[in-house]
């Protein structure tokens, strides 16, 4: 739950620089995540648009959808205005997938059609949400975008002690919290370690084999 939370705090965080920037992501999901030993980082701006051309409605054309079908808003499926809110809904999205494994509405093993229709007509499955932690995440994934939090609102609803201490992970230099601790689980800790490993091996793979026989040797 710990770790949700700061996912929480970072994420939100990173939405508002994005969106303070005049822009709208369109396409939060879990691989555009990516976890860092300090935080999240938030990538993949390959479709994101201009706020102020998306409340024009020029964002894209009538009847077509544009994002990742699992986590995407209603608005998106059905081709409409997307602002800020999408994201956010996108960010519900986010923490149902880190705290249960399961998009909260499907995912594509379902068929396309069947998870894009749960978006816009069924409730999500939050089974497995820690309690504390559930509420915040139905109010982002709510239906109509004016029913959603905005960023602000979820860093308030966050318990104060969040971003308390070093550092806030995805934050803007300078603000605090707890690292005392890693805020990811060690486990995971333990595989982005052997990550690290491979991806050095596959990169270098000669540098590698020579550091392996020095220190045989």
């Amino acid at each position: 739950e710990r770790s949700l939370r700061l996912l929480a705090d970072g994420h939100a965080r990173a939405l508002g620089a994005i969106h303070e920037a005049g822009l709208v992501h369109r396409d939060l999901k879990p691989s555009n995540v990516l976890l860092t030993l300090d935080g999240p980082r938030v990538i993949d701006f390959g479709i994101a648009r201009a706020l102020e051309t998306s409340a024009t409605g020029g964002l894209t054309r009538s009847g077509v959808s544009v994002g990742s079908p699992g986590f995407m808003s209603p608005e998106q499926v059905r081709g409409g205005t997307v602002t800020a809110a999408s994201d956010v809904l996108c960010l519900g999205s986010v923490l149902a997938y880190a705290a249960t494994g399961r998009a909260p509405f499907g995912s594509g093993e379902a068929g396309v059609a069947t998870v894009l229709y749960r978006i816009t007509r069924e409730e999500p499955d939050l089974d497995g949400v820690p309690e504390a932690l559930r509420g915040l995440v139905t109010s982002c994934l709510a239906k109509n975008p004016e029913d959603r939090p905005s960023v602000t609102e979820v860093l308030a609803s966050l318990p104060a002690d969040t971003a308390e201490g070093g550092e806030v992970p995805g934050g803007p230099p300078g603000e605090r919290q707890d690292t005392s601790r890693s805020w990811l689980p060690e486990a995971v800790i333990a595989q982005l370690g052997r990550h690290a490993v491979q991806l050095l091996e596959a990169e270098e793979p000669e540098r590698t084999a020579g550091t392996d026989e020095g220190t045989a040797a």
